[in-house]
């Protein structure tokens, strides 16, 4: 009862174990491939399973010239098999081969990708040896003609021009699905060189489309690349990975690479300035206008226009030029003539430029570009203020109030009709401001000519008082000088002043705590403390090339428009923490680069800490049976379960086994490497593999380390490591040989039925079982009476049993004895391992006891119901031994009714020795006529106690009575009656005589065996 439950049990976690593996196989249609290439089976893209026997198959795939035909085969463990491509052009006699893929050992995946340069049914041979297992295989078809419409930066309808240094610039794919079929997961992956990164400072584009794209249709992909300030201008060949599911049965293809081509074109720039600002009144003044492209890219043609504003006239043309292309750097000079009226004295006024011309990506582009220019108000003794501003040398400052010894550089030109000398310029001082002493004068003298229309720029040390107020004051300036005709002159001119105040940025992070594995979101804020506003602030967060931080969901730069003096701004950022990060203090760097009241460019850089604590995981890796049997392949289950509250996805584990000397353990079920597409919260997946344990390795535990990455539910990377240990028992031998026969009789070729059962969970091949007596002092008194000692069997499956049934002789010297007999049993398990079992049996030989009847008769032969019978006859032993207690006896059967005469002992019967028997019964009366069996027992045992019966047959006839009267007369009229029954008298007489001789002489040898012993 427990063997079957034990059975029970073991079926029941078998077919549990295969429902869980067959719930991760993909579906794939079976199929019968042909045997030759003219009978090849047709196929298109997909997956198909067939079994492999041991002769080679073919298919065929059409395909069109140009396409990618990508062919993968899953080989089953215990099986060894190769792919061979043919040309459209082979036949069964001339076979054209283009590839082929012959990767070494059982389950090895074999692969095959061809450009194909012919249009038609190219063929496919799958060909090797099965050694164990079923033989069944997958084969993935895949016909793919994927084209890249179009690759560049902006969209397929309006290129852009990029240059290095650009940050976020788009970049688009256009891909057709040149495949045979629809497809879903559409993955696009570009690996980039040093000159480019995608958004979060990576290298690696990649985006997915999951809506279903049919054959034909394109797809848009979209990337933010940023370009490296160190790139160069020109091309770049990338390699684009594509990756693909078939939407029919959602089939993973195989994955194409297709070469694309991108440009960074640089930028064109067009700049207008001009040599002259200054228009003399009252005359037509020649003005010579430069266009420079300073960008990194040539135009194309320039169209370009003037506009000139009234009262000024442009003289002696239109205001249409044709310029040529501009390449970097290179500038192109424009002359015109433009008339001042009188009306237009001491008058600014702004020319407008319009530039149109084609980039380099051939789009179109139009420049405005202005300059200014102020017309004289020429006149004696006319000196005017023409521009203020705090700095030197045409380079401006911001001040604020309490600053000390502030530079306030004063420009006055000179509108007199001549031109001027020995300059003297007295700024009177008026609060808040005051001389470097604390005086209200300051004086300064300027010692060159200035010519008519000409300027003259002096700089001035002031204090600016605590109290100021950010805004516009007017002081008063003296500027003396001479004439052209050395005559004194002095000029009370207004020189406005200006405080804008100064920026002061502060930068802080009021949440820096970051979790290791995750995107965490952080706000940096910007305090302006300062008395001026910036504007225009360009802000970018940065780490250092090896720090585990890094931004993402966004660019690393962002602008604001303006952050008021007292102001602050707080600029969100998301910040990736790689899981391998160690708890600790990490520095990151955040630039500001801003445009300040004046206009003129600022920058500072901030430094940042952050505090990262470890990445707590959610994944674990544990298997139900760790126990392995030694010299075995074991079927092991790992699930891999997800202990968080979110799903992951694109998990890829990948299992690996060590120990020290040769490799105890051993994957022997093809790839170390599962893919998933999700687990979800609280969920697992089950890896399903297969484990060889050695011989060697019994008795001990080894680890079986499964590396996991997967994608957490924000999309970030994670990689961890979980190890699991098995321990190795010794090898458990499913053999069982058992046999019923263990007795044997000597002098006699014994049949015997030896039994080899396999107990274990999986098929035996290769079976040889060899038969072995062993010598006993030299001799052997076992032999095998015919045929060889050794049985062979191809397979014997599990639970199975085969039998073997030879004949043994056993010698008559061999009576009375034991002897061994051996059975060594040599079979190959299913991971193709050879192992060897001896099974033993002890076999007890005896002598041999045979009874046979002779002369065995009925008396009368025929008789009426109700009658007497008597059987007479001899029993003669033909053994070797004594049948010892021998009692012959009628069996009841039919119409006979056993008497007191039907039972006679006979006691011990020698061998060769016969000894007569007499038994009667009596007939029921109510028998009827006819021929009946009669049945005779000899029960007897042998030396050992053991029981036996021997039977004998023969016929008698029962009659009517008239009959019988009738023979009875018929021998009384033959015979005298008197002197029959005196012959009957007589030989009965000497049957009993010869009997109790019999059993005398009987008696007297077993007194003779009793005193020997």
């Amino acid at each position: 009862m427990a063997n079957k439950i034990r059975k029970s049990a073991t079926a029941f976690l078998i077919l549990l174990l295969l429902a869980q593996v067959l719930q991760y196989v993909p579906r794939s249609e079976a199929v019968t491939p042909g045997i030759s290439i003219a009978n090849a089976l047709a196929v298109s893209s997909g997956r198909v399973n067939a079994t492999f026997a041991d002769a080679p198959q073919y298919y065929k795939v059409n395909v069109q010239t140009g396409a990618l035909l990508s062919i993968q085969m899953d080989v089953p463990p215990g099986s060894d098999l190769d792919l061979t491509l043919y040309d459209p052009d082979s036949t069964n006699d001339d076979p054209k081969q283009i590839s082929e893929s012959k990767s070494l050992g059982d389950g090895a995946r074999e692969f095959i990708e061809f450009q194909t340069t012919k249009t038609g049914f190219h063929y496919v041979k799958v060909s090797g040896v099965k050694h164990v297992g079923t033989g069944t295989y997958t084969v993935a078809f895949f016909v793919t003609n994927f084209r890249v419409l179009f690759a560049g930066f902006g969209t397929q309808d309006s290129l852009t021009e990029v240059a290095p240094g650009d940050l976020g610039t788009t970049l688009s794919l256009v891909v057709r699905n040149g495949a045979d079929f629809a497809i879903t997961d559409f993955i696009a992956t570009i690996d980039l060189p040093p000159q480019f990164s995608n958004s979060t400072s990576g290298r690696v584009l990649r985006q997915t489309l999951t809506s279903t794209i049919a054959v034909g249709q394109s797809a848009t992909f979209s990337f933010l690349v940023n370009i490296a300030p160190t790139a160069s201008i020109g091309s770049y060949n990338l390699i684009l990975r594509i990756d693909y599911l078939m939407s029919s049965g959602l089939v993973k293809g195989s994955s194409v690479n297709v070469p694309v081509q991108i440009s960074v074109t640089g930028k064109s720039l067009i700049r207008l300035v001009t040599e002259n600002q200054f228009l003399l009144p009252e005359t037509t003044n020649d003005v010579t206008l430069k266009l420079k492209n300073e960008g990194t890219s040539a135009t194309g043609i320039i169209d370009f226009s003037l506009s000139v504003p009234s009262p000024l006239t442009l003289v002696g043309s239109d205001n249409k030029w044709t310029l040529p292309s501009l390449q970097p750097s290179q500038e192109v000079a424009i002359s015109s003539k433009i008339f001042a009226p009188s009306a237009s004295k001491g008058q600014a006024f702004q020319l407008t430029g319009t530039a149109t011309y084609k980039t380099a990506v051939g789009s179109s582009r139009t420049e405005i570009r202005v300059v200014s220019l102020v017309v004289q108000a020429v006149g004696r003794g006319v000196i005017s203020v023409a521009s203020t501003y705090w700095g030197s040398n045409n380079v401006e400052i911001l001040v604020a109030p309490g600053d000390k010894r502030a530079t306030l550089t004063v420009t006055i030109q000179n509108l007199d009709n001549g031109q001027i000398t020995g300059i003297t310029q007295t700024l009177r001082l008026a609060p808040p401001f005051a001389n470097s002493t604390g005086g209200n004068t300051i004086k300064t003298f300027y010692p060159n000519a200035v010519s008519s229309g000409g300027p003259a720029s002096t700089s001035f040390l002031l204090n600016i008082a605590n109290d100021a107020q950010i805004r516009t004051y007017s002081l008063s300036m003296t500027v003396a000088y001479l004439d052209q005709r050395s005559l004194s002159q002095t000029v009370e001119v207004s020189v406005p002043v200006t405080l804008v105040g100064r920026s002061n940025i502060r930068v802080s992070v009021p949440a820096n705590v970051l979790l290791g594995g995750t995107a965490n979101d952080v706000s940096v804020e910007i305090v302006n403390s300062g008395t001026a506003p910036v504007y225009l602030a360009n802000i970018a967060l940065t780490f250092g090339a090896s720090s585990p931080l890094s931004v993402v969901g966004g660019e690393v730069q962002r602008l604001v428009d303006v952050i008021d003096a007292g102001g602050r701004v707080a600029v969100p950022y998301r910040v990736y923490t790689s899981p391998s990060a160690v708890e600790g203090l990490y520095s990151a760097s955040l630039s500001i680069a801003y445009r300040d009241t004046n206009g003129q460019s600022g920058s500072e850089t901030k430094s940042l800490g952050f505090v990262v604590k470890s990445w707590t995981s959610q994944i674990t890796a544990e298997s139900a049976n760790t126990i392995l049997a030694a010299g075995s392949i074991n079927k092991v289950a790992i699930k891999v379960r997800n202990t968080g509250n979110q799903a992951i996805s694109s998990i890829t584990a990948t299992l690996s086994v060590s120990g020290s000397g040769a490799a105890p353990l051993s994957l022997t079920s093809g790839s170390s490497q599962w893919n998933f597409d999700q687990i979800a919260a609280k969920g697992e997946s089950t890896i399903d593999t297969q484990l060889f344990a050695t011989v060697a390795s019994a008795d001990a535990s080894y680890p079986v380390q499964v590396q996991i990455s997967y994608l957490d539910a924000n999309g970030y990377p994670h990689s961890e490591t979980k190890t699991v240990s098995f321990a190795v028992k010794g090898w458990v031998s499913p053999i069982v040989v058992e046999t019923q026969q263990l007795i044997l009789l000597s002098g006699s070729v014994n049949a015997m039925s030896i039994k080899i059962k396999n107990t274990g969970s999986q098929p035996m091949s290769a079976v040889q079982a060899t038969l072995i007596f062993p010598s006993s002092a030299g001799s052997t008194p076992l032999t095998l009476a015919s045929g060889s000692p050794t049985y062979s069997f191809n397979q014997i499956a599990a639970g199975g049993e085969t039998e073997i049934k030879p004949s043994i002789f056993a010698t008559l010297a061999a009576a009375d004895t034991s002897y061994l007999l051996q059975v060594q049993v040599i079979y190959t398990d299913a991971g193709g391992y050879q192992h060897t079992d001896t099974k033993s049996f002890g076999l007890s030989v005896r002598g041999k006891i045979v009874l046979e009847t002779q002369s065995l008769s009925v008396v009368p032969e025929i008789v009426t119901a109700g009658g007497n019978v008597t059987i007479v006859g001899n029993v003669l032993n033909k053994g070797n031994v004594a049948s010892r207690y021998t009692e012959a006896r009628v069996r009841a059967d039919g119409p006979i009714r056993p008497n007191q005469g039907s039972n006679q002992y006979l006691g011990d019967i020698d061998p060769n020795t016969p000894v007569p028997f007499s038994i009667t019964f009596q007939l029921n009366r109510t028998a009827q006529q006819g021929r009946y069996p009669v049945t005779v027992q000899f029960v007897y045992e042998d030396e050992y106690g053991s029981k036996f019966t021997n039977e004998a047959r023969l016929q008698i006839t029962i009659a009517q009575q008239r009959q019988q009267i009738q023979q009875v007369r018929e021998v009384q009229e033959g015979f005298p009656a008197q002197n029959a029954r005196i012959l009957f008298i007589a030989g009965f007489a000497v049957i009993i005589v010869l009997g109790l001789a019999v059993i005398m002489r009987a008696r007297g040898k077993l007194k003779s065996k009793q005193e020997v012993l």
